[in-house]
Formats: structure tokens, sequence, C-alpha cells
């Protein structure tokens, strides 16, 4: 968190600097947010036929979406303003449906009732990674009994949300925070960098 990340030239201490060798320097843009979403994959440990709610389809929503499908998400729904990012989300097949949340609230609010109408029992895993505290609060009506809430989103430190602590009791919700991309560059470079490196004639 210092500045100078686009000088012609920075100094930072060598533990800070990963090399890659097959990624190029556009592609390796995307190390950032796919190990931010390595470092929630961990945090939240899906299982093999969870059911996977996820609010927004911004690049880190997208980073995260693509693994937790191929982690144990045999069903997971994008739920986002429609635009050129769900136009991407689809065209990445990061989700088996895509429900398009308009920007105005009642219509929106209706949309949701439907989802949630149409998936009584819940999901297993939601994921919020809007920062909007509203959809925050109603993200956790989503989640199905023993279910997980992952707050993924960057919020500012005075944003405050209400849950309703008797929900998370009686329902044994829980509440997983997902920071940044804690110790997990090594992670996607070896994940993305080295499946590049496949000898596709054979």
């Amino acid at each position: 968190m210092v500045d100078g990340g686009f000088a012609e030239y920075a100094a930072y201490p060598a533990k800070r600097v990963f090399t890659f060798e097959n990624l190029s320097d556009v592609d390796a843009t995307r190390l950032e947010p796919t190990a931010c979403a390595a470092h929630g994959l961990n945090k939240i440990t899906p299982q093999m036929g969870s059911k996977v709610l996820l609010f927004r389809a911004g690049p880190t929503g997208l980073m995260l979406a693509q693994p937790l499908r191929e982690n144990g998400g045999c069903h997971t729904v994008i739920a986002a303003p429609g635009g050129l990012k769900m136009d991407l989300a689809r065209s990445l097949n990061a989700a088996d449906e895509s429900v398009e949340l308009p920007r105005e609230t009642e219509a929106a609010a209706a949309i949701l009732k439907k989802l949630r109408s149409e998936n009584p029992y819940g999901f297993d895993i939601v994921v919020e990674a809007t920062r909007n505290a509203k959809i925050l609060e109603d993200a956790i009506h989503f989640v199905n009994k023993s279910g997980k809430l992952v707050v993924h989103g960057v919020y500012g430190d005075n944003d405050l949300v209400r849950i309703s602590q008797s929900m998370i009791f009686k329902e044994e919700i829980n509440v997983l925070g997902s920071f940044n991309q804690t110790y997990k560059f090594p992670a996607p470079i070896e994940y993305l960098d080295k499946s590049l490196n496949i000898d596709l004639s054979t």
C-alpha cells in the first residue's frame, strides 16, 4: 500500500517481487485479483455440490466465480446489473445462471424476491462483492442453514451494516471476511503462468 506502482522505476523489498515467464504484461495485471480469489477460495473451502450465489460481475467477482465453480460449485448464479461486465461473465461461462439486477431499487427488489422464491432453501455460499451495504444486508437472506456469507467487497472503514444476529445464531450462518490477496501471489502465478507453458501440439 505505497505510492509508485505506475512509476517507470520503483524500489520494493525483494520478498514483494514475483517473477513470471509465460504471461504477457497485460495478462499479468490479472494476478492481483486472481490472488484475491485464491485467498477467498481458501477461506470459503467449498464442498462438492455447493450452490453458489455471487453478487457482482466485476473483475474480482468473476475471478472468484470461476474457481468456485471449478472447486465444488455445481450450480453458480451471478446477480449483477446488465451491461459489459455481465456480458463478459456470460462469455466466460462463469456461472450456470445470470440474473440481471436493474439499478432501480424497487425493480431490483422484485427480481431478488423472485430469485429467493426459486431457491427456497437458499445457497450454500453467498458472496457479496459489490461494496453496497444494502446488498450485504439483504444477502444473508439467501444463505441456507449452516451456509456461508462471504464479504468479498472492499468497504470503507466507517461503513456499517445491520445483520440479524438472531438469524446468524438460529441458522448457524458463517459470516466470513476475505481480505485482499494475503500471501497468495505464488498460487495464481503457479496456476496461470505454468498453465500457459503447455505443448498443445501433441
